[in-house]
């Protein structure tokens, strides 16, 4: 029986979190922190991504709240202005192990890029999946002046193909991306796959 488990997750460019890092979050994983330090943020980046949920911005922090993916994407300030000037771009890949009854068979990165051309124009999503490949052997940032910057999506597909990883997805609607989460995490449809998020409390 083929089963799927969360081994790590990386995410770059999202609000005031310029790169997590590689973050282990096989087993059990416990988000903990003084009010305000960005547990939500680190929720709602799941939300966004791993459930295919961009609509349900900070709801674990407050179901009144007009957070969006834009907000996080440019880093909204608390007096309504942008951080992130230009075009922006955020990444939130996840780290997948696949089983096949209790077997190590391969790991692949589900994820998605974020681009925002620019603060008046609407983010637009690029959903990914890419097997056999580990979030080590992927680089999200470019270098500019002194500075790294998150790739921007077209350059991150070609690197990636570059580099030899040539089992990849990519979808840009909502739809076709619950369908490729769907097939990659093992179910057998996307009804399946949105009996996920109702367990997990989500309606998209």
């Amino acid at each position: 029986m083929k089963q799927c488990e969360l081994n790590r997750l990386r995410v770059t460019g999202w609000h005031e979190m310029i790169d997590s890092g590689i973050v282990e979050t096989k087993g059990n994983t416990l988000i903990t922190g003084a009010s305000g330090s960005g547990k939500s943020t680190i929720v709602d980046a799941i939300l966004a991504t791993l459930f295919v949920a961009p609509n349900l911005m900070n709801k674990a922090a407050n179901e009144k709240s007009a957070r969006d993916i834009k907000s996080y994407v440019r880093c909204k300030r608390s007096d309504g202005t942008y951080k992130r000037n230009g075009a922006v771009y955020s990444y939130v890949v996840f780290e997948i192990n696949t089983y096949n009854d209790g077997k190590f068979l391969y790991s692949s990165l589900i994820g998605a890029c974020y681009s925002s051309p620019s603060a008046s124009q609407p983010v637009k999503a690029n959903f990914f999946v890419i097997k056999n490949a580990t979030l080590n052997d992927v680089d999200f940032f470019y270098k500019k002046d002194g500075a790294e910057y998150p790739k921007p999506w077209n350059q991150f597909l070609e690197d990636v193909i570059e580099a030899g990883f040539d089992d990849i997805k990519h979808k840009d609607t909502q739809k076709a991306a619950e369908e490729m989460f769907a097939g990659m995490l093992g179910l057998s449809s996307v009804d399946e796959f949105k009996r996920m998020q109702e367990i997990c409390g989500l309606s998209t």
